[in-house]
């Protein structure tokens, strides 16, 4: 099967909801205000390492970290799978875009979100009008092979009972340009997680300069 994204996305563009809201990959001015009170979110797919990133990112600056998913199933008391088994996708994400709405309240924070935040319009505003979007990007080869080794994969729901490099495809597809439309800054994936935490710092310490 053909991949359906190239090995460098930087050089693939993409059409986006409002072109003169963002440029994608990171050559826009400071989109937002940027300070010590300001969000910064992390969105990409499932495995591509935005907790870890994002974890890692709070702990450098730090500000507290927190991951919309991980407070879905405190709120719940069960995991998403069960969720959506029980009360479907539409319910689960209605619940996630009240989650964000509800930790975008306070300031400072590093916000990994789940894979499907984007899907709603009025997440993507709310992220993109309230602090710096990093997408990390990674190709679906990559996201699979992380996914067969996470002892964690059968908690994740499948979004349409398919094989999970079929799910992933279907689930990049429709995903991909919402990514790259609310992002200010693209982060590939695929580097050492020490020189994707570099070059985020890099890019938050332009948009630092760029404010003053």
């Amino acid at each position: 099967m053909r991949k359906i994204v190239p090995q460098n996305p930087l050089n693939k563009k993409i059409a986006v909801e409002d072109e003169s809201r963002s440029v994608a990959f990171g050559k826009a001015p400071a989109p937002v205000p940027y300070t010590s009170e300001t969000n910064i979110y992390l969105v990409g797919m499932r495995a591509s390492g935005k907790t870890t990133l994002g974890k890692l990112l709070a702990q450098k600056l730090s500000r507290p970290f927190l991951d919309t998913d991980d407070v879905f199933v405190e709120q719940h008391g069960q995991s998403i799978a069960d969720f959506v088994a029980a009360n479907g996708w539409g319910a689960f994400r209605d619940a996630e875009a009240e989650i964000l709405r509800s930790v975008s309240k306070s300031k400072g924070q590093v916000i990994s979100t789940g894979g499907g935040m984007v899907l709603r319009q009025e997440n993507r505003e709310l992220m993109h009008r309230s602090g710096p979007v990093f997408y990390l990007y990674a190709e679906v080869p990559v996201l699979v092979q992380r996914l067969q080794a996470d002892p964690l994969q059968d908690q994740r729901p499948s979004l349409a009972h398919s094989s999970l490099e079929d799910d992933l495809r279907a689930a990049f597809a429709e995903r991909e340009s919402l990514y790259l439309g609310v992002a200010h800054f693209v982060l590939p994936a695929v580097e050492s997680l020490q020189d994707t935490l570099a070059d985020a710092l890099d890019k938050l310490q332009l948009l630092a300069r760029v404010r003053k």
